[in-house]
């Protein structure tokens, strides 16, 4: 699946950089598609103008009903891809029983975001799940 990049304007520099901002998914089986939605846009507002969606590959199936919302793409990632994630924030014991990770939604965010790229909103707790937001580097 494609990056949808966001284009920013380097300082002192008439050359474009893109960026790439991924929204990361944590959801437990329970969760709903508006559980996500909710929480998405009670935190992540505003919006970046262009965003991917990111989440564990047990999960694509919600998330993906949460990206066509959005009108944007799903990024879906192995258990292994997500342990390799460096920089989360958060080590939650839930997320870490559950998938060995410290936050699901932050290491979805940094590995979708790319090589280099950071947090600019960690973990965030909503109903039945989580996200966070990361930048490419």
């Amino acid at each position: 699946m494609l990056e949808a990049p966001t284009a920013h304007r380097a300082m002192g520099s008439q050359k474009n950089v893109i960026k790439t901002h991924a929204i990361g998914i944590g959801c437990s089986t329970s969760a709903v598609p508006n559980d996500i939605v909710s929480l998405i846009l009670a935190t992540c507002s505003p919006l970046p103008d262009r965003f991917i969606i990111a989440t564990l590959e047990r999960r694509a199936d919600i998330v993906q009903l949460v990206a066509s919302e959005f009108h944007t793409r799903l990024v879906v990632l192995s258990l292994d891809q997500l342990k390799i994630a460096t920089g989360l924030m958060t080590q939650s014991a839930r997320s870490a029983a559950a998938a060995s990770v410290g936050s699901v939604a932050e290491a979805a965010a940094l590995i979708a975001a790319g090589v280099g790229s950071r947090l600019i909103l960690s973990r965030q707790v909503g109903r039945r799940c989580t996200c966070a937001l990361a930048i490419s580097a």
